[in-house]
């Protein structure tokens, strides 16, 4: 069944192929998953001047299986090797025809939402090139599936998500019915679809939940991705978002709203920052301890409070920059003098201490 999936590659395009190959895919996993694990491999020769095989161990994207001879002995060394007259011996394991699996029903999938035939069932489309195309048609639940079985980076996909949601927030709702029709290709539970009252929020439900799945070990890199594409398109930050963002990494969001001249949102932002490190909503930003002479010390980001600061003064005449300006100024003054009385009692806390143990 495997060698008809290859052959099938190789000498038949379409949609009836894909769909042939699935099958003899599928077959060759049910079979494979009978034996022992150590077993579970297929040893396939190649001739040299042959079309590419469908597990091509040194494109990026796929793993090499562990080595062992054809009689099952392990060894230690490349997975393909030369043979006299050109012929190479490939070496294909279970989690390979997962692999080819998960791509043949990804392009089917893209055939079935419309996609051309010309463009998904291409005999050289890549891995990285059936993602790209699930995440134009709005496929995600399919294109982070190929992106995490094929260990490859998931920024393309919330940059397509992202701008699908944000192009929603632009059109009338009256235009919602032609445009969020991806939203039904992807599962989202029965409590968002009763609770939602618009696509954009069942767009934003996706997207959160997304968010949440992939942000492991308060990791904000998936943020910074969907809120530059946010603000690059010029869309506002759903609230949801800046609250998490907020929480996980201030010092990055107040970087992006200088970026993008964000003045009033990254004042407002520096002075809650600047609240919250003495003490007043300190959970709103994901810090543990506050400033105080016997936690641990706490930071601040003060370069960027000087970007922040440099565009304010230089625009005195501006009243509302000159009012921010003003708000800032105070608030970093507030801190300091609050942070030398702190120095000072941190210093008597440790002589203090110091006297105890001696």
């Amino acid at each position: 069944m495997y060698e008809q999936a290859c052959r099938l590659q190789s000498e038949m395009h379409g949609l009836k192929s894909l769909q042939k190959q699935a099958k003899c895919y599928l077959a060759s996993i049910s079979s494979l998953q009978l034996v022992d694990s150590k077993y579970a491999w297929i040893v396939r020769p190649q001739e040299k001047s042959s079309v590419a095989s469908p597990v091509p161990v040194d494109k990026p994207g796929y793993s090499q299986s562990p080595k062992r001879r054809e009689d099952g002995e392990q060894i230690f060394y490349s997975t393909i090797k030369k043979r006299k007259g050109g012929v190479r011996t490939i070496i294909v394991e279970l989690a390979d025809l997962e692999k080819e699996y998960l791509l043949v029903l990804a392009r089917l999938k893209l055939v079935q939402h419309g996609k051309s035939e010309n463009v998904a069932i291409g005999p050289g489309i890549s891995p990285a090139e059936t993602i790209g195309l699930l995440a134009q048609l709005g496929l995600f639940d399919m294109a982070f599936s190929v992106a995490l079985k094929f260990d490859l980076s998931l920024k393309g996909i919330f940059e397509a998500l992202a701008a699908k949601c944000a192009n929603l927030m632009k059109y009338k709702p009256s235009e919602f019915d032609e445009r969020w029709n991806w939203l039904t290709l992807n599962e989202i539970n029965s409590i968002q679809l009763v609770t939602s009252k618009s696509a954009t929020q069942q767009a934003f439900h996706l997207l959160q939940s997304y968010l949440t799945k992939f942000s492991k070990d308060e990791s904000s890199i998936y943020m910074k991705i969907v809120a530059t594409k946010f603000l690059s398109i010029g869309c506002e930050l759903p609230c949801w978002l800046v609250t998490h963002y907020t929480a996980t990494n201030p010092a990055e969001l107040l970087h992006l709203y200088i970026c993008f001249d964000m003045v009033r949102e990254a004042t407002d932002l520096s002075v809650n920052y600047i609240d919250a490190v003495l003490g007043n909503g300190k959970e709103l930003f994901g810090l543990n301890t506050a400033l105080h002479a016997t936690t641990p010390p706490v930071w601040l980001p003060y370069t960027a409070f000087d970007q922040l600061l440099k565009p304010l003064r230089d625009n005195q005449n501006n009243n509302e920059l000159a009012e921010l300006c003003q708000i800032l100024e105070n608030k970093l003054e507030d801190y300091f003098n609050r942070l030398e009385i702190t120095t000072v009692d941190k210093l008597e806390y440790m002589a203090q201490a110091h006297q105890r143990m001696t």
